[in-house]
């Protein structure tokens, strides 16, 4: 049995995603350029230079999002960091499981997805 890859393991997804580029903030990032890349009903990809670890829960902040849940007036999704992908020019990718999936914020929904 040939071993797995990252790349093998990183495109195996539950839902269908769908590419994005919208601003995020985490509240380790403060205030720094981060990113999501793409989205999924219980999933996302995001850009970040700030240094997590698997299984380390975050909060990601959707300033332009216009639903879904919110804390103190910002949007937002709780998840899980599910992989890392240390890039370069001090930016990592990562994998987030979404711990809180709201259809409302980009109108996905597990049987759309």
């Amino acid at each position: 049995m040939a071993a797995k890859t990252l790349e093998s393991v990183a495109n195996k997804r539950k839902e269908n995603r769908y590419p994005i580029a919208l601003r995020c903030k985490t509240e380790e990032g403060d205030g720094m350029e981060e990113q999501l890349l793409e989205i999924s009903y219980s999933g996302c990809r995001f850009t970040s230079p700030v240094i997590f670890k698997r299984d380390e829960t975050i909060v990601l902040h959707l300033p332009e999002a216009k639903h879904g849940h919110e804390i103190a007036g910002s949007h937002y999704l709780l998840g899980q960091i599910m992989w890392e992908k240390v890039g370069v020019h001090q930016r990592s990718e990562y994998g987030v499981q979404i711990l809180n999936p709201s259809p409302k914020i980009f109108g996905l929904s597990p049987e759309e997805s």
